[in-house]
């Protein structure tokens, strides 16, 4: 699998909503829904990008409201 780098402040965890040290799995999740959404992965590959299972990964991508439609068929 390749890699990508993003270069980003250093975020305070006191200053972020939810204040648990989410940005980088968020990050990762939120690449996948993306990458998903625009057909560049299938959910397997969405969902292993971010350590879950594909039907994990589309419950959870629901949540998201993307335009795209999730739906386990």
């Amino acid at each position: 699998m390749n890699t990508v780098s993003i270069d980003a402040p250093k975020v305070d965890a006191a200053h972020v909503e939810t204040a648990d040290n989410r940005v980088e799995p968020d990050g990762q999740f939120l690449m996948a829904v993306k990458l998903f959404e625009l057909g560049r992965v299938t959910t397997a590959q969405a969902a292993g990008m971010c350590g879950m299972e594909s039907v994990d990964f589309i419950l959870a991508a629901q949540r998201t409201n993307q335009p795209r439609t999730f739906t386990a068929t």
